[in-house]
């Protein structure tokens, strides 16, 4: 599947879960009703998600509604100064379904999840809702969960039930940044886990100031 397609998908699935969560309707009618009029990164194009791209947008949904509370529970502990209760709906939706990407599907590259979880921020998010992201994903990334999860990745190119290229799809995403997803930090994790609980304490109080003003 294309790397576009992907992230259509993950609009697809973001759309339906913070409807979901908002408005307690119908999870079924409200995935198809984004499935068939999707948002778009051109404003002027609405078509309907390929066959591919549906699959995937109704496997995040559901994959998240079964582990939405482990993912929650994941989302207070890398960002306790903030409760779930009180994270805006739209971050709490970008961060279920990228900690279930990381977490549960382990077919995606960590740094695309990632990646692609902030550019969500950016176009769904308010100001302080990338920074906020990065910082809890940033978190979670070294945690011994994640950690282990590296290990058993596919290497890029390898088959999977997503399709033959589906992991290097992924990675051509994340190499447009500047950043491979088999790059390794030369600091030590305890160090990398300093600087990203300072990183995100600073983000936490940002969004919160944020929140404030609304």
């Amino acid at each position: 599947m294309a790397a576009s397609a992907r992230r259509q998908a993950r609009i697809a699935a973001l759309q339906t879960l913070y409807e979901v969560d908002a408005t307690r309707h119908q999870v079924e009618d409200v995935l198809r009703r984004n499935l068939e009029e999707p948002a778009s990164d051109n404003q002027d194009v609405s078509e309907p998600l390929g066959p591919e791209a549906c699959e995937y947008a109704r496997y995040l949904v559901y994959g998240v509604l079964q582990h939405r509370d482990e993912l929650d529970a994941i989302i207070s502990r890398s960002a306790p100064s903030w409760p779930v209760e009180q994270m805006s709906r739209v971050d709490k939706s970008i961060l279920r379904v990228a900690l279930f990407e990381i977490l549960f599907d382990n077919k995606v590259p960590l740094k695309a999840a990632i990646n692609e979880a902030v550019e969500l921020a950016k176009r769904f998010g308010s100001d302080s809702s990338s920074r906020f992201i990065n910082g809890v994903l940033g978190t979670v990334a070294t945690s011994p969960q994640v950690r282990a999860r590296s290990h058993t990745h596919k290497p890029a190119g390898s088959a999977s039930p997503g399709g033959p290229g589906h992991a290097a799809q992924d990675s051509e995403a994340v190499d447009s940044t500047g950043a491979r997803s088999g790059d390794e930090q030369q600091e030590s994790p305890q160090h990398q886990q300093h600087q990203q609980h300072r990183q995100l304490q600073q983000h936490q109080q940002q969004h919160r100031s944020d929140s404030d003003q609304v």
